[in-house]
């Protein structure tokens, strides 16, 4: 891994797997725990169910570590494959940040 990808796996901000927990335990029943992590649409349905009547809420306690994980995965692993395929076979430089391209190759 070169220099450039280090940088900015080391400047991405993580969640907390502890903390996504001890919001799950005190505003789960809410959805607060999913909002926490990026998972909008769960939010949205534990907020509207109740917490699914309070057993989704049950079975995210033991389940929220583990997605708030998977979801730091996911960062660290879109920095990589963006990082790899910004700079594709033709010569063509993608700005992953714009979607602007740039020709490299010499004529």
């Amino acid at each position: 891994m070169d220099d450039s990808k280090w940088a900015t796996i080391q400047s991405l901000q993580f969640k907390d797997p502890t903390i996504s927990l001890i919001v799950s335990l005190i505003g789960g029943q809410l959805g607060i725990d999913r909002f926490l992590i990026g998972d909008t649409g769960l939010g949205v349905g534990k907020l509207l169910t109740c917490g699914g009547l309070g057993i989704w809420t049950i079975i995210d306690w033991f389940l929220i570590m583990g997605a708030t994980k998977e979801k730091n995965m996911e960062k660290i692993q879109q920095v990589i494959y963006y990082s790899t395929s910004s700079h594709n076979a033709s010569g063509t430089n993608y700005n992953t940040n714009t979607g602007d391209q740039t020709n490299t190759l010499n004529s």
